[in-house]
């Protein structure tokens, strides 16, 4: 089979949420078909990055290509392909069937998560892909809700292929843990949360119920392990109403390197937000054996399922009676740490892999069907 695959999420030095994504699939597809073909095209706009662009195991590089492209897919320069595939919520555009990977569509909710020109570009985008794609890719059953509802696509033309999670991400001993928390400037008991601290992510919560823990326990911190998508001022401001400044560590964006000692390290992951895709911090913290808390809104139940504590958003007294009973009971801690475990162990990659190539075998057997 031979895929065209837009790579250029990948090509950046930090990676998050759908480079990740890339570089992951297309180190599992290869994998998981010997005899795949895989051309990575990246857009010049990338081409000051191009060191960091992802590069294929040695062992399977003679079977990977990479092609620098404008604004739009010249098929002629890209040579024939059975499938395409925009991993990005992007048409990759071409006479191949046309597969696009649709990570959610929380912006286009509220005003609360974007602005109206964000909006309008958004719904450009995913309007094309709706009437042009062959096969759209859904990482979970409530971003295909939101795809069949809100864009109208059939459902029988949307897969739920939820994503895997790095080997990388496992228990890690405690002397490591310990040093990479003296480097980082972490220290133990905490609550941690990891990912893009914005509205979405709902810190508000947060926020309460670390204030509430914390009046309790004079030990006990915060470590928020991301980057500031606040309004300018907001997150600082909200920090300030736990009235304990002083234990609150803000991380900003942490290499993936160090996130398996966070998440071991931590007396428990907490993660309330009010609308997820999937939650991939929800997989890495369980993972490694960290208790974990979400909320009950968007995927987050389906994803976490069994391994995790879930309650609404603004439920703050169930959410604070959660995050003691870890904290500080032992037996409740390790029953839930095994439960994380066990659920983790549901999302190798190499599952997502082997759904991705079904649904490249059905786009192409549609097309062909079409075609005759």
């Amino acid at each position: 089979m031979r895929v065209v695959l837009d790579a250029s999420a990948a090509a950046k030095p930090r990676r998050t949420g759908v480079g990740h994504y890339v570089a992951r699939l297309s180190e599992a597809l290869l994998e998981a078909d010997p005899t795949l073909e895989l051309t990575l095209g990246i857009r010049l706009g990338r081409w000051r990055r191009r060191a960091h662009a992802w590069k294929p195991p040695p062992s399977a590089a003679h079977r990977v290509s990479i092609r620098w492209f404008p604004s739009s897919w010249p098929s002629l320069r890209l040579g024939a392909a059975d499938v395409a595939h925009g991993p990005d919520e992007r048409l990759v555009g071409g006479r191949s069937p046309q597969v696009v990977t649709i990570h959610d569509l929380f912006s286009l909710k509220t005003d609360a998560w974007s602005d109206a020109s964000f909006r309008a570009v958004k719904w450009r985008r995913h309007a094309e892909t709706a009437a042009r794609a062959t096969r759209i890719i859904v990482p979970s059953a409530a971003t295909a809700h939101d795809v069949e509802t809100m864009l109208h696509v059939p459902a029988d033309r949307i897969a739920v292929t939820p994503l895997g999670v790095d080997a990388s991400f496992h228990r890690v001993e405690d002397d490591v843990a310990t040093t990479v928390l003296a480097r980082l400037g972490v220290r133990r008991p905490y609550l941690l949360f990891v990912g893009l601290a914005q509205p979405r992510k709902n810190l508000e919560s947060i926020v309460t119920v670390f204030a509430r823990l914390a009046a309790r326990n004079d030990d006990l911190s915060l470590v928020i392990a991301g980057s500031d998508g606040y309004p300018e001022g907001r997150l600082p401001a909200l920090i300030k109403e736990t009235g304990a400044v002083d234990r609150v560590n803000l991380l900003g964006y942490t290499d993936a390197i160090d996130l398996p000692a966070l998440y071991s390290a931590a007396s428990l992951f907490l993660f309330p937000s009010r609308d997820e895709g999937f939650g991939m911090p929800v997989i890495e913290a369980m993972a490694c054996g960290c208790p974990v808390v979400v909320s009950d809104r968007g995927s987050l139940p389906e994803v976490a399922g069994p391994g995790a504590y879930a309650f609404g958003p603004d439920a703050f007294d169930d959410l604070e009676d959660a995050c003691r009973r870890l904290v500080e009971d032992d037996d409740a801690r390790r029953a839930e740490v095994e439960r994380g475990l066990a659920r983790a162990a549901e999302f190798p990659w190499s599952r997502t892999a082997a759904a991705t190539l079904d649904v490249y075998r059905a786009a192409i057997a549609t097309s062909s069907a079409s075609a005759t």
